[in-house]
């Protein structure tokens, strides 16, 4: 597992974590795709995904890494799957299934990113 791109995630939950608008778009590639776990459409641009995250942070989210798993694709591409839970503002709990995928330019940037809730939670 590329531990460089690991680290990018548990960014990402910290970040998510302390609503940290900023410090998370700077995670996404300029080119980045979002599906979000709360997602009405697919955000194909850094406004988009930014708009999105603004409107996900008003839940007041906590998240967590329940599993994580990396596959390699090359030195400079990495896929991560595994499942998140989010506690949210008014003790909301939604476990969600996520892929991330990754890849190398200067540093490690999210190219793509799609989230879903697990469809066993009952919400």
């Amino acid at each position: 597992m590329n531990l460089d791109a690991k680290n990018i995630l548990y960014k990402w939950i910290d970040f998510v974590s302390s609503q940290d608008l900023k410090s998370v778009i700077n995670l996404y590639a300029k080119e980045a795709v979002l599906l979000g776990t709360f997602a009405k459409k697919i955000n194909i641009t850094t406004d988009g995904i930014e708009l999105y995250f603004i409107d996900f942070f008003k839940k007041k989210p906590i998240a967590s890494f329940l599993d994580l798993h990396c596959t390699s694709l090359q030195e400079d591409c990495v896929v991560f799957n595994g499942n998140y839970l989010f506690n949210a503002s008014g003790g909301l709990k939604v476990n969600a299934r996520f892929t991330f995928v990754l890849k190398k330019y200067d540093s490690w940037k999210i190219i793509s990113h799609h989230s879903s809730v697990d469809p066993s939670t009952n919400l």
